[in-house]
């Protein structure tokens, strides 16, 4: 059964279904200069990745230009992976590739292909309205549970790399949690941010 996965659907949620679900321990992790990231774990070692979502395939030379300014693993998220990124993903272990409609994962120069357990995962993909996996909810909750000083929602954005209108709207959605000060927003309690996440 072939699986129709809609461009505008794609999102870091679906590299964090795949890489879970192909058996990985996967964290996320937010860093001030770099914004959000994961923390990939499988037989002992583990790796920073940056998560790279394109709506569109991506070719070799795209994905080499990725790693030029890398600091950390590159991990490419499309629809369809083309020949040439898997070849690109399968010469340098710095690269990992996910394919959405093929259900793979390019990882340490290997090809995973994932169990059914991604079909079953995605096959609310193509259904309208579905809810969508609130990735940048749990980056903006673990940068408040991290760091309690008070700061605006511009800097919150920046530290999570996720926009400014995100964060308001998990302000909204952690109403109670999270109160604004003359001196910026700030979680009145880190703890239970800490049990949601």
């Amino acid at each position: 059964m072939r699986i129709t996965v809609p461009a505008s659907a794609i999102s870091e949620s679906d590299a964090v279904d795949v890489l879970i679900a192909a058996g990985f321990d996967v964290s996320v992790r937010s860093d001030q200069r770099r914004g959000v990231g994961l923390l990939v774990s499988r037989d002992g070692e583990t790796a920073a990745v940056q998560v790279k979502v394109r709506q569109k395939t991506i070719y070799e030379w795209d994905a080499l230009h990725l790693l030029e300014n890398a600091q950390e693993r590159v991990l490419v998220v499309v629809p369809v992976a083309s020949r040439g990124l898997i070849d690109a993903a399968k010469r340098d272990r710095r690269l990992g590739v996910v394919s959405l409609r093929d259900r793979l994962l390019v990882w340490d120069r290997e090809e995973i292909h994932s169990p059914d357990v991604i079909v079953a995962a995605h096959a609310s993909v193509a259904v309208p309205g579905r809810r969508r996996n609130p990735w940048g909810r749990w980056a903006i909750m673990r940068a408040y549970f991290l760091d309690g000083e008070p700061r605006s929602q511009v800097e919150l954005a920046k530290e999570t790399g996720v926009t400014q209108s995100a964060v308001s709207k998990s302000h909204s959605a952690l109403d109670g949690l999270i109160v604004r000060s003359a001196s910026g927003w700030r979680a009145t309690d880190r703890l239970a941010l800490w049990e949601m996440l």
